[in-house]
């Protein structure tokens, strides 16, 4: 998220930059900046993060899709007709 939010173009950039300002090494989950990994470690595991976070994400959209044909009504749920 810190590298789309703060525009880096690379993961390298993304880890100067980790190393680099305490407020965003916390925010991203280090206590200091001399926590961040390898860059081969952090990048390995930021693809990882890419695959869960779109799982999850697909999985939200499911239930959403799913939950958008039901209807409550008078306490019972019933499914959408469209």
């Amino acid at each position: 998220m810190a590298k789309a939010d703060y525009n880096f173009s690379t993961n390298e950039v993304l880890m100067e930059q980790l190393k680099g300002i305490r407020n965003l090494s916390r925010l991203c989950g280090w206590e200091t900046c001399g926590e961040v990994s390898s860059l081969s470690t952090f990048s390995r595991t930021i693809k990882i993060n890419q695959r869960v976070f779109f799982t999850l994400f697909m999985s939200l959209v499911e239930f959403w899709a799913v939950s958008a044909q039901l209807q409550i009504h008078d306490g019972r749920t019933t499914i959408a007709q469209h």
